[in-house]
Parts: C-alpha cells; structure tokens; sequence
C-alpha cells in the first residue's frame, strides 16, 4: 500500500519560490515540512499524492438528479445552479459525488480558469496528483462534533450539520448567526502562539479553548483520510492517466469481446433500439418546448424547463384569478356610493395577490363606509391613508385578500 502524500496550496495565485506545506502519512512513519515543488517531487516518489485546495475558494452544494449521462448531469448542474452563482457556468468546472441521500449529490463548483492554473504547475514539475480535495472536505472525518480552525487567510468550521470556510472579516457576524446552534465553549486549533491568535480574532459571543499542536494542521485535517471513498475533483477531462500497458489491455479486451460477442450481440441489438426509442422521444420533447416556448433560446433539460414554465404559468394564472374573484368583489361594495356620486374611484394596483385602492369621497364617515362595506364582502381591508383637501378626503385602502 503507498504512502499517502498531502500537499496544501494557498489562496492565493502560484509564485516561482512558493513553499508548501505537506504531509506524508506511511503505515508506522510520518513526516512533515515546507518546501518548493522542485524538492517535494523527490520526497513524493512512490507515493500517492493528494492536493489539498482551499474551501475558501470552493463553492460546495447538493442537488437532487436522475441523469446519469456526464455530459447531461454537467449540463443540468449548470443549469439548476446557474441562478445561485456570481459566475458564468461557462467559466466553471462542476466535479461531483453521489451522497447517502437517493439520487442526492454533492457538487463542487471551481472555476476553471484557476483549477487548470493548479494542475499545470504540479503537471510541469512532473508529480502525478491522485487525487484533489479541499479541507472542508476533510472536516467530517475529524472526530469532534464542534470544532474551529485558524488557517492563515481563512477558518474552518465543523459542525454536525455543515462545514463552512469563513474570512476574517465575517467571522464575529458568522458566530453571531449561528451562536443558537453553537455550545458554550468552541475548540480551536491553531498553529500560532496563544498569544498571536488571540490578538487576531475579534470577540466572539462564545468561548474558545485551545488545543495545541505539533505537527501542524495539515496532519491534523489528513490522519483520518482514506483516498478509497473520498470526493476526487480530478474528473472528466482532469482524471489522472493510468501508467498501464495499453497493448496489452487492448488485446485482453478484445479477447474478452470475442468470447462474449454472440452471447451480448442481442442484448446489443435491443439496447439500440430502446438508445433509438429514447432519442424519438428526446427530439419530440424538445420540439414540444420550442413551439410552446419559443421565446427560449437556451435549451438544457426541456423536460425540467417545461416543467419549470408550466409552474410559472400556473402561478400567474391563480394570481390573475385571485384578481378578478377580489375585484368582483369591490365592486359590489362601492357600486352604490359610487353611482350617488358620494365617492370615486381614483386608481388600484394589484402585486402579489394584495389590491390597493385609491378613493376620494365627500366626509371621512364615507371612508369609514367604505371600509365596512369592503369587510360586508368577506374582504381583509386596512386603511392604508386618508387626507382631506378641497372638501374631499382621499384615502387609500389595502385589500390582502378573502376572508375564509
């Protein structure tokens, strides 16, 4: 079994005399130290290595899909993650892991540009990466339920429930939302002097308790790493090529094939013709989303996205009906003052299934009519405003809706 052999970058961008911390985990042995890369090839011979990226520049959500294509399921993270993002998709890089949940998966979103960038540098100094994972991705395998972490641009949170990458500046206002679900008293590790952190952090409305360290934090995130079941980010065109013997592997497969051809070749016969099947359908539920919705150009799941436009229609045509059903019904209560001239209707606006009316009417007593007549139709009024002006009152009244 190989030694494992972390290595962590910073946030920042590469430089030519970057030293990096890392951390090599043998099965009675392990080590420790900061080099540059040029070194850390050498003492990463035989090994696996791990990169170890900063959480701070990793957006990590969950989603919930049923694709199971890869070209498909990228383009459909894309698409439901789109709005939630401060960057074009088409700048990004989405690697993903099917968690515990059914048909739930964890994303990391990485931009592209900046990961490529990562993976160069490793690539021109020759060490073959493994594997690529970020730290907060290593905080669920840390025994303590509750535990806070001082890195040198940024800290780490464990909690039960979510890991969170914090900067400086936002940390008293992360603690203060969170101080509910948050015990008394909070572990911190930190490679600092007692002294050094203290002087650093603003005041939190919890305590902390420090634990001190030795070997330094990226042995602590990575004792109980296990490359086997972790999330890799090296996926798609970024996994790691295999040092194998392609002649070989070639001519086994064909022996394979030729041994199993007349056993699979009706198996391979349906299978076209269901992938044929499937493709009918596709081209029909595409053409059924463009003559209904031509007025969208961008088209990744049509099933999804029709759903998604039939939702919206739905929801506009309730509102609509809400209107007319509210506005039936005020016209039956001002229908009388209005034809004696005792008031008029000056103006309404209806958002968000709330009706505002703006009346003028002869005294405030008609007003307060007004308003009594509203409720007689089993309507919620408020007066929203009333001023007087020209031996007219003008009021405003907020209708929200029906009483049940």
């Amino acid at each position: 079994m190989k030694a494992l052999f972390f290595i962590e970058i910073p946030t920042h961008a590469p430089t030519e005399q970057l030293s990096y911390h890392w951390y090599k985990k043998e099965l009675e042995s392990h080590s420790y130290g900061d080099n540059l890369l040029a070194e850390i090839k050498f003492l990463s011979l035989n090994c696996d290595v791990i990169l170890v990226l900063p959480g701070f520049n990793i957006t990590l959500k969950k989603i919930t899909s049923k694709i199971k294509n890869r070209k498909k399921l990228e383009q459909a993270i894309g698409y439901e993650l789109e709005e939630s993002l401060a960057e074009e998709i088409e700048t990004l890089f989405f690697a993903y892991q099917p968690n515990l949940e059914k048909n739930s998966l964890d994303v990391a979103v990485i931009n592209r540009a900046w990961f490529e960038q990562w993976l160069e540098v490793f690539k021109q100094q020759e060490i073959l990466l493994s594997a690529v994972i970020t730290d907060t991705m290593l905080l669920p395998t840390l025994s303590q339920e509750f535990l806070l972490i001082k890195k040198a641009d940024y800290f780490l949170l464990k909690t039960p429930v979510e890991n969170y990458a914090i900067d400086k500046e936002n940390l008293n206002y992360f603690f203060t939302q969170l101080a509910s679900s948050l015990p008394e008293e909070l572990l911190l590790i930190s490679d600092d002097d007692e002294n050094d952190w203290q002087s650093s952090l603003p005041k939190l409305p919890l305590n902390l308790k420090a634990v001190p360290i030795q070997d330094g934090l990226l042995k602590v995130l990575t004792e109980s790493y296990t490359l086997e079941k972790s999330f890799n980010l090296l996926q798609g065109d970024y996994k790691p090529k295999l040092k194998n013997d392609w002649q070989k592997i070639k001519w086994a497969a064909i022996g394979v094939f030729g041994l199993f051809f007349l056993a699979t070749s009706f198996q391979t016969y349906q299978h076209w013709k269901l992938s044929h099947k499937e493709a009918e359908l596709e081209q029909q539920r595409l053409k059924i989303f463009q003559d209904n919705f031509p007025e969208v150009k961008r088209i990744v799941d049509p099933l999804a996205q029709m759903k998604n436009k039939l939702l919206t229609l739905k929801q506009a045509q309730q509102q609509q009906g809400q209107f007319i059903a509210i506005l039936a019904k005020v016209s039956v209560g001002l229908r009388l003052l209005i034809s004696q001239d005792k008031a008029q209707l000056v103006g309404l606006e209806f958002d968000n299934n709330v009706l505002i009316l703006k009346v003028t009417a002869n005294s405030l007593a008609l007003i307060e009519t007004i308003k009594q007549n509203l409720a007689a139709q089993q309507l919620i009024v408020e007066i929203e405003s009333s001023d007087k002006a020209e031996n007219q009152v003008v009021a405003s009244f907020k209708v929200t809706g029906a009483v049940e």
